[in-house]
């Protein structure tokens, strides 16, 4: 819990930043400048999920004030939650105390969900909400389950297809249906509700004809599914899971020699069960669309394989100093793989590691210059995640809004190859037409203003 709250405590300065503006930020700002008062959003911050996450943000800013610092505090809670699951849950596999507590870290520092400790995010919510649903299931608690899945349903589309996939598992594990009604009523009832409330009022659900979205959530075609099945893929081994992935695989392939193919299949665990649950309902539910295939919204995969192969090796006939040993490597590959920073062309999920980090410092620097030197920042292009009103990442209303950047006609840009908006044609045109007035660099990151010629 310590060094959970240390991690926490270090980023509470740190601004929103990329999809954390618009579902956390955005959302807790209408609700908090409306007075907290029960509605639909503005359609054009409306992404068709329930608002519980940024009303519950503006709620804890009426009580204890607007600022970062409450902002990140206020998941503080929910972060204890996964510490004390997670080592709850390994604890019925891992008798070792040691073993124990390298393997919690191992499975805290993943590097997705670290950076998501490190933002205020819904997705600690719901990774929350998912180990309240598996460690109730293995003490028989209907109250920690009925929680675990109301707390999904209300804080994403995603969510609501995860205590989905869980209530899929149930069955397949022979949950009984008198059980899943109990647990998951409440949560159906609550989902229906807004929904209904949502149509009537609104007249669509999920997506408008001029939501920002509508282009995300398109379906695809033939050649680009197959593009998008490589890039879940990719997510799915990205920030050095190809190492306890390769791990994962290596002790399937002895269990199936020892066993035998068909006996492995036919006795899967109920781990590995809802593992294959999550992977099929993932494959089908975001490689058929446009952009849903971002680092975070394979977290419960993640977390799910991650737990089987922490499993896997606690019950290898290793012996105990190697288990250990490969449970550091793990933890010290984890670690390093903050540090992969790709080539600016290559879109980097950027809120999947701690590698963004750097550019937070960097926009300070570079708007502490921009505001001493009087820059409108009206006149100042710029692409997602930086363009928009200042106030909605720090907090603080300057009036500052960025536009949105339109090369050959702004007579200042900032890109930075954070920005993956950007592309290849952009930067030849601003070499072309714009000189580099002055650049902000950090591990990788770097920041550039560019001024018309």
């Amino acid at each position: 819990m310590g060094i959970a709250t240390a991690f926490v405590a270090y980023f509470v300065e740190s601004p929103f930043f990329w999809d954390t503006i618009q579902l956390g930020s955005k959302h807790a700002y209408h609700y908090y400048e409306t007075q907290c008062r029960l509605s639909l959003l503005p359609d054009e911050i409306n992404s068709g999920h329930i608002p519980f996450f940024g009303y519950y943000l503006a709620l804890c800013w009426k009580v204890f004030g607007q600022s970062l610092l409450v902002s990140h505090l206020s998941l503080l809670f929910f972060v204890w939650g996964i510490v004390f699951l997670i080592y709850s849950l390994l604890s019925r596999y891992l008798r070792d105390r040691l073993l124990l507590l390298i393997a919690t870290l191992v499975l805290l520092s993943e590097p997705t969900l670290l950076a998501q400790f490190s933002l205020v995010s819904p997705e600690i919510m719901l990774v929350a909400g998912l180990f309240a649903v598996l460690e109730g299931r293995e003490r028989r608690s209907i109250i920690l389950m009925l929680m675990g899945l109301l707390l999904l349903s209300l804080i994403s589309i995603r969510g609501i297809v995860v205590a989905g996939c869980l209530g899929l598992w149930m069955l397949w594990t022979q949950e009984r249906v008198t059980t899943l009604v109990k647990i998951g009523l409440p949560s159906a009832l609550v989902v229906i509700a807004y929904y209904a409330w949502h149509y009537s009022s609104e007249g669509w659900v999920g997506v408008h004809d001029e939501s920002p979205w509508k282009e995300s959530i398109s379906f695809v075609d033939f050649k680009q599914w197959v593009y998008n099945v490589g890039l879940m893929g990719w997510r799915l081994l990205d920030f050095g899971r190809v190492v306890w992935v390769t791990i994962g695989g290596a002790l399937m392939v002895n269990g199936m020699r020892s066993t035998g193919i068909p006996s492995t299949l036919s006795n899967l665990g109920r781990y590995e069960k809802l593992l294959a649950v999550f992977f099929l309902v993932f494959l089908l539910m975001t490689t058929t669309f446009a952009g849903l295939t971002g680092h975070r919204y394979y977290l419960p995969i993640i977390l799910i394989a991650l737990f089987g192969v922490l499993r896997g090796i606690s019950e290898s006939t290793w012996s105990l100093r190697v288990k250990r040993g490969v449970l550091v490597a793990i933890f010290l590959s984890q670690l390093l793989s903050h540090l992969i920073v790709y080539p600016r062309d290559i879109a980097q999920g950027w809120d999947g590691s701690l590698a963004y980090v750097p550019f937070q410092t960097l926009v300070s620097e570079m708007e502490d210059d921009l505001l001493d030197e009087a820059f409108d920042c009206s006149q100042v292009g710029t692409f997602f995640p930086l363009r928009g009103d200042r106030k909605y990442r720090v907090l603080e209303d300057v009036d500052c809004i960025y536009k949105s950047a339109n090369v050959g006609a702004d007579r200042y840009i900032v890109t930075s190859n954070v920005m993956n908006e950007v592309s290849p044609e952009d930067y030849s045109d601003l070499e072309d037409q714009y000189d580099r007035v002055r650049q902000w660099e950090s591990r990788g990151v770097s920041l550039v203003l560019h001024r018309l010629k």
